[in-house]
């Protein structure tokens, strides 16, 4: 099933003032990026959806990454403020969730994020020298740690938590339900 995601400004009710303020003056440019497929995936290419801020002078640039359930118009808030602030910022809709369209999504699985932002981050690293910020709220912290390991092109991963879905049973019945 694919969620349907709210538009970003339907989440800035939630920031207190003054961010709603500055978040509000901040809007988001709508992009795709098509994932190429894969001989390991069995149902193809996958257009991302990403919600951006370019900012060509930034110093730095961040990747804003939902947990399960979520999508990019929910951490879009914190993009605006961050892209207030002079970085350049990007969210995508991870598949399964908000616009990013798969012809199957029944069949995407965790690992298919990790592939998928692996490829993005390494995309967005090819021809911008500027480091690469990833942060992941919820399961999007997992996904932003696996992701800055796995392709050395991350300066600096930020996370608001880490569940140990290999070593902890117990996490790992609470997701799966």
């Amino acid at each position: 099933m694919i969620r349907r995601s709210g538009t970003p400004e339907s989440y800035l009710r939630f920031l207190p003032e003054p961010w709603r303020s500055v978040a509000a003056g901040v809007a988001a440019e709508s992009t795709w990026w098509t994932w190429p497929s894969s001989s390991g995936r069995p149902y193809g290419e996958v257009d991302v959806h990403i919600l951006r801020a370019r900012r060509s002078a930034a110093p730095l640039r961040v990747l804003l990454l939902h947990g399960g359930g979520g999508h990019s118009a929910l951490v879009w808030p914190l993009g605006a403020i961050l892209a207030d602030e002079g970085f350049e910022v990007l969210a995508p809709d991870l598949p399964q969730y908000g616009r990013t369209r798969v012809a199957d999504p029944g069949r995407v699985r965790y690992q298919d994020w990790v592939d998928l932002i692996s490829d993005l981050v390494v995309a967005e690293t090819e021809d911008d020298p500027r480091p690469l910020i990833v942060l992941g709220a919820s399961l999007g912290g997992m996904l932003a740690y696996e992701v800055a390991s796995r392709t050395g092109r991350v300066a600096a991963v930020v996370a608001t938590c880490l569940l140990d879905l290999a070593g902890d049973p117990d996490a790992r019945r609470a997701v799966a339900r």
